[in-house]
């Protein structure tokens, strides 16, 4: 019920001066670049596995200060963030009350991929599987992606005071 008023409020008719026309092209903006981040991401992948382009990667990561695991950490935390931010601070509430673990729904689908890409590395004779690489993952996607969260409550609350 809840989510049917929902909808129909966002396809109601915005009121004169009111922010709502500017909120949903920011969300949209916001799920564009998220999808835009996942194909690089993909294309990186598909780059580092076809082996073609190994070489050349690993070149670029080594000019990055901490090289390869900053590129872990960054690269995984703004895909958790963005995921945060287009789901808007989505979650799922584990356990029971009165303190359930509440896991926020786009870090924890990064967390999938990235630990089954990990994974996926030693059938890869190309690549090689790090436990060390994948902590740098989970530390940017604990990271970035409470940030990615943090946002998306702020941009909840100045909804709910703007009236959007």
């Amino acid at each position: 019920m809840q989510r049917r008023v929902e909808r129909e409020a966002e396809r109601a008719e915005p009121t004169p001066g009111s922010a709502v026309p500017h909120a949903r092209r920011g969300a949209r903006a916001i799920t564009l670049l998220t999808i835009a981040f996942a194909l690089f991401l993909l294309g990186l992948v598909a780059l580092a596995n076809s082996g073609v382009a190994t070489r050349q990667l690993l070149a670029l990561a080594a000019k990055i200060p901490g090289r390869d695991k900053t590129v872990h950490f960054a690269l995984m935390g703004t895909m958790s963030l963005l995921l945060n931010l287009a789901w808007r601070g989505a979650r799922w509430k584990l356990g029971a009350l009165p303190s359930p673990l509440v896991v926020p729904k786009g870090s924890a689908l990064v967390a999938l991929v990235v630990t089954a890409e990990e994974f996926t590395q030693k059938l890869v004779p190309v690549r090689s599987f790090s436990l060390e690489d994948l902590a740098y993952d989970y530390l940017g996607i604990a990271v970035l992606g409470t940030l990615g969260m943090w946002i998306a409550a702020r941009i909840a609350r100045r909804a709910s005071r703007e009236g959007g």
